[in-house]
């Protein structure tokens, strides 16, 4: 099975250093794969290459947004949609739960907001220029009638945009197409 990975980068502002929201709206501080995300654990006595698998089928998104009410917004409608999400509120953050994620939990997403202080245009080209996560689209979320955002956003290295107010029809369809 061929392994994708997509990123969409949204600003939202939390506290701490990110959140695994589960699709039955539970949430656990764990970075994405360590002990203790009971979502991607394996069932009881199953062997580790079935636990590789089933952990290889969790759709994954990383949500990098600023703005608490679209964050909450992007959490729910992708958590009903059957995502496992992760969030970040800047940079940083996005950074140290990129590098606590083992290679097998990384997101298969990420979704990518323009972010103050180092802003989501540099935290895409970063991205995209780093081996590790080379591989993970990046969807950049793009201000409506911000041509220019959108042709910078392509240039660091962004896999796709979607135009807030977002179409939630549209992001489930362009994140699925990069998962499947």
């Amino acid at each position: 099975m061929k392994f994708t990975a997509i990123v969409v980068f949204i600003a939202i502002t939390l506290t701490g250093c990110g959140s695994n929201i589960f699709s039955d709206g539970t949430a656990a501080d764990t970075p994405m794969g360590q002990s203790g995300n009971t979502a991607l654990e394996a069932p009881l006595g199953s062997d580790n290459k079935n636990a590789k698998e089933t952990l290889n089928e969790i759709k994954r998104v990383l949500i990098v947004v600023d703005s608490a009410s679209e964050r909450q917004y992007l959490v729910e409608l992708l958590t009903k949609n059957g995502f496992l999400v992760s969030t970040s509120a800047d940079s940083a953050q996005t950074m140290k739960v990129l590098k606590e994620a083992s290679a097998d939990a990384l997101p298969n997403v990420i979704l990518m907001d323009v972010l103050t202080g180092q802003n989501g245009f540099k935290l895409t080209g970063a991205l995209t220029r780093d081996e590790r996560y080379a591989h993970i689209p990046i969807i950049m979320v793009i201000a409506k009638n911000q041509d220019a955002d959108t042709v910078w956003g392509m240039r660091q290295g962004a896999t796709d945009f979607v135009v807030t107010p977002v179409d939630p029809d549209d992001l489930v369809q362009k994140i699925n197409a990069f998962v499947e």
